[in-house]
């Protein structure tokens, strides 16, 4: 696990330096399982950690992941490369997904996509939602959703709260004599004495 982690990052370093060199470099892993497993990496780490303009680096991730052989692995890696424009790029992460032409790996970049904008944009996201064709990948962004919706803060005017309306027989005006007073009181501000 480590091992992967620095040799992805490794690659997306080269990426970064040298595009040609790293799709080299890639090719000599012999095991296929982790060749692939660093392609997907790779592009997590290229649109997260490149130095300067976003839009270049999700531009150079999506470049890596279309120049990965296999297909499964080049699709769950323009997923990722989607989730990276949506931080800064919202249509052109939208782009990249609905690009995808695999059902399975559209709905994983549609989703990704929902999970980075859920708090900024809930809307854009509560609409994505509706273009998820997978149950899966639909039932986990809707999760999502549902998860920032019940952690908002709501508005302080419209939360529910505790009414007390208590009758009392005690001597308020001091003139010896109990008389019975309504008091109201949400919590210990007392609204009616």
């Amino acid at each position: 696990s480590t091992v992967m982690a620095a040799l992805s990052r490794i690659v997306a370093l080269e990426v970064l330096a040298d595009f040609d060199e790293a799709l080299t470099l890639t090719s000599h892993i012999e095991l296929i399982t982790v060749r692939r497993m660093i392609e997907r990496e790779v592009t997590r780490i290229i649109w997260a950690d490149a130095p300067g303009d976003r839009a270049q680096a999700v531009d150079t991730a999506v470049r890596w992941a279309q120049a990965i052989s296999d297909p499964v692995t080049r699709y769950e890696a323009l997923a990722y490369a989607a989730e990276g424009a949506a931080t800064t790029d919202l249509p052109r992460a939208q782009e990249i997904a609905q690009g995808i032409p695999d059902a399975e790996p559209r709905d994983l970049a549609l989703r990704l996509i929902v999970q980075t904008i859920a708090e900024s944009n809930p809307d854009t996201a509560q609409n994505l939602l509706g273009r998820i064709e997978t149950p899966l990948q639909r039932n986990l962004a809707g999760a999502i959703l549902i998860m920032r919706r019940d952690t908002e803060a709501p508005d302080p005017s419209t939360r529910e709260v505790w009414l007390c309306e208590a009758y009392l027989h005690v001597d308020f005006d001091g003139d010896g004599h109990a008389e019975y007073r309504k008091v109201t009181k949400v919590g210990k501000t007392i609204l009616d004495n």
